[in-house]
């Protein structure tokens, strides 16, 4: 996990989040979400994806049972406190299961992998690999890491809440942990520092392509242009800024190619259509058109990896 940076953290948890979003639709339960049972990993040198795998034990009301199906009731260190207290009565039954079962696990998952380090993991007791200890969520207390609560203090917060939450029907879901996750990664802000980073993808079936361009704004200068500077093709990609004190506070694109357009933001992906208007970028925005992937990251010159 040390490699990834907030972002690439964020995104995973965020992509775990919409899944679970999915399933509660459906009326599924996984009934095991833990660390085992989802893989993370770089998709691309920018974006890094997270999957939940194995529904070998999932429970849905209208599915029966198939034939030496083993249904999970989780993890320890995942399971709510009132989900290990029917296990320990043998009251673990699948009828006694709700669609929210997986959200207390989902909780523990985005903080682990919004906080997770190995200087925090070597700091755990011996024989607990989770963050969360289980002998005390049977007390419904919750006992993490000093470190990793001031790294996320809002996903603890949550956290916290959904431990000494006496219903398990009414944990935190998804959605709070979305918003939670929107805090974590810093406030929803409109505005750029003095260099726009860009990352640019070319994908068609097999073949990648990949280019990279700094868009540099001078102090009190507003601004136009393409993206012919990476590309010709890119003609038809225009933007323009404004500029206060040094710092871009809006930025526009504009995409003429005959081909739908669609922008990702905080993990969700935005259907634009086709030759749509100006088109507001924000840090962290991807904008996806005919093959072509368009990363803005907001990076400081001085920080800038130029290759």
């Amino acid at each position: 996990m040390d490699s990834f940076t907030e972002y690439d953290r964020g995104e995973m948890a965020c992509q775990l989040c919409y899944t679970i979003v999915g399933l509660e639709k459906l009326k599924i339960v996984h009934s095991d979400l833990s660390p085992a049972n989802i893989v993370i990993g770089k998709y691309s040198d920018t974006e890094a994806r997270c999957v939940l795998i194995d529904y070998d034990g999932f429970h849905n009301p209208n599915v029966p049972k198939l034939p030496g199906q083993a249904r999970m009731l989780g993890t320890a260190g995942y399971q709510h406190p009132n989900l290990i207290r029917r296990i320990e009565q043998g009251n673990g039954a699948d009828d006694n299961l709700f669609v929210e079962n997986d959200r207390f696990a989902l909780g523990v998952l985005c903080f682990e992998l919004m906080t997770w380090t190995t200087a925090i993991a070597d700091s755990l007791p011996a024989g607990q690999t989770g963050f969360v200890n289980e002998n005390e969520l049977k007390k419904r207390r919750l006992d993490v890491p000093a470190a990793a609560k001031s790294v996320w203090p809002e996903g603890f917060k949550l956290l916290e809440q959904a431990v000494k939450e006496p219903d398990i029907r009414s944990l935190p879901g998804p959605e709070d942990w979305l918003q939670a996750l929107n805090h974590g990664r810093g406030p929803d802000r409109r505005d750029w520092k003095t260099t726009v980073l860009l990352r640019i993808y070319w994908q068609r079936g097999n073949q990648t392509s990949r280019k990279e361009q700094q868009l540099n704004f001078k102090k009190q200068d507003d601004g136009h242009g393409n993206l012919t500077m990476v590309d010709a093709c890119l003609s038809s990609i225009t933007y323009k800024y404004k500029n206060n004190n040094d710092r871009c506070v809006n930025f526009k694109l504009r995409i003429t190619l005959n081909a739908p357009v669609m922008r990702k933001r905080d993990g969700k992906l935005e259907k634009l259509g086709i030759r749509p208007d100006e088109i507001e970028v924000r840090p962290g925005d991807q904008i996806l058109t005919d093959g072509w992937h368009l990363e803005f990251q907001d990076a400081p010159l001085a920080q800038t990896d130029k290759k």
